[in-house]
């Protein structure tokens, strides 16, 4: 049984891969995340905002959708004390095995920026992970509004059995940070979240309207068996 290093840690389901996934920062169709359990962001810093991570994985990567919907504007230039500052972005630091004696930063970083007035997003780091941001939000069952969609694929071997996050996004424009899982005062790996890898497929229908289509049925095949014995003691 998968046992957390630290207490009182997050942790983060990552579901078996149903839907395949097309790395454009998008929802390239309206089902390709619904294989995975939503799980809210935490304003750190800003307005109250909304943002949500997905994951799931198969044999060759782990997949990560963040969803970050109150981020309705591409980054455009801003002039701040200093000189000029990156406005929206997304960082994700990995420990690849919260039982080691590291407890910095990371072991080690993925990042995508939408710099001051660029037509597009820089190239995601490191190269070997693919990635890429959008505001294409056509196909999104959250949210229709344009807004900062990224997506990631991740290599499985840059994971060992006990591996944690953190993810961060930014919208500067609105001086809004969220993060998951929730910021502690520290970058440290001691407040990561704990990913579980699971063989579980997340069923394409919430189990409560599974239960209730399964009721309409049952109900249906009552109602048809009643009127037969009807029709046949008339």
């Amino acid at each position: 049984m998968f046992t957390p290093a630290f207490a009182a840690r997050e942790s983060v389901q990552v579901t078996r891969l149903a839907n395949p996934v097309a790395i454009d920062g998008k929802w390239t169709t309206a089902d390709e995340w619904s294989d995975t359990n939503r799980i809210s962001m935490y304003v750190i810093q800003g307005p109250a905002s909304t943002g949500y991570i997905r994951l799931k994985h198969d044999a060759n990567s782990l997949y990560l959708l963040v969803d970050f919907i109150s981020d309705t504007t591409p980054a455009s230039k801003q002039t701040q004390k200093g000189g000029t500052s990156d406005l929206d972005g997304f960082n994700m630091g990995i420990d690849k095995d919260v039982n080691d004696t590291n407890t910095e930063c990371c072991d080690m970083t993925v990042d995508i920026h939408w710099n001051n007035g660029k037509a597009a997003p820089d190239p995601v780091t490191p190269q070997w992970v693919e990635g890429a941001m959008s505001y294409n939000a056509t196909n999104d069952p959250d949210s229709k509004t344009s807004h900062a969609i990224y997506e990631f694929s991740i290599p499985m071997g840059t994971f060992e059995k006990n591996s944690a996050i953190r993810a961060s996004v930014w919208d500067r424009s609105r001086a809004v940070n969220m993060h998951w899982p929730r910021y502690q005062g520290s970058w440290s790996m001691s407040y990561f979240g704990d990913l579980v890898f699971s063989e579980v497929v997340v069923p394409e229908f919430p189990l409560g309207a599974t239960v209730l289509l399964a009721a309409v049925v049952l109900g249906a095949a009552l109602m048809t068996r009643r009127k037969w014995h009807l029709e046949m003691n008339a």
